[in-house]
């Protein structure tokens, strides 16, 4: 593999899951869509600003971002939802942190301007004003008035 692909395809980490090791991959192109719709509730929680103080306890407590956050590991763990309920706080959020730190850098460093430069290009193919066309003859005299 060339050094430039290498740098591109980000490592598996290894997280202990109830004293199990657990090889965190980077999200496969089936999963993606999954993982997308499965993080939508929390990803402001995921979005922070960094120096910020992250609330964890409202990813936790709250039953539907809870939810949200157990089925996106279930998603790009093959971990059963199940499983993952029964793990301890520390262990999920290690287990998040893990697939954060797998994927990061291809959404955000990879992908992110990818789609920006191609939105660019696609923005501006709409938003260049239209070339005047040359006129072939002059103008046709007004047939009302003879003006033109």
């Amino acid at each position: 593999m060339s050094q430039d692909f290498e740098a591109f395809v980000p490592k598996a980490v290894k997280v202990q899951v109830n004293g199990e090791p657990v090889t965190v991959r980077p999200l496969t192109m089936g999963k993606i869509p999954a993982f997308v719709k499965a993080v939508e509730p929390i990803k402001g929680v995921l979005s922070f600003v960094e120096g910020d103080p992250l609330d964890l306890t409202d990813l936790l407590a709250d039953p539907d971002r809870n939810a949200a956050l157990l089925n996106s590991l279930a998603i790009s763990t093959g971990i059963a939802t199940g499983t993952l309920e029964a793990l301890t706080p520390d262990t999920v959020i290690e287990l998040a942190t893990a697939v954060l730190e797998v994927n990061a850098d291809f959404f955000a460093r990879r992908l992110a301007p990818l789609w920006r430069t191609s939105l660019t290009r696609v923005l501006e193919a709409f938003t260049k004003p239209a070339t005047p066309t040359p006129s072939s003859s002059s103008p046709e005299p007004d047939s009302a008035t003879g003006e033109t």
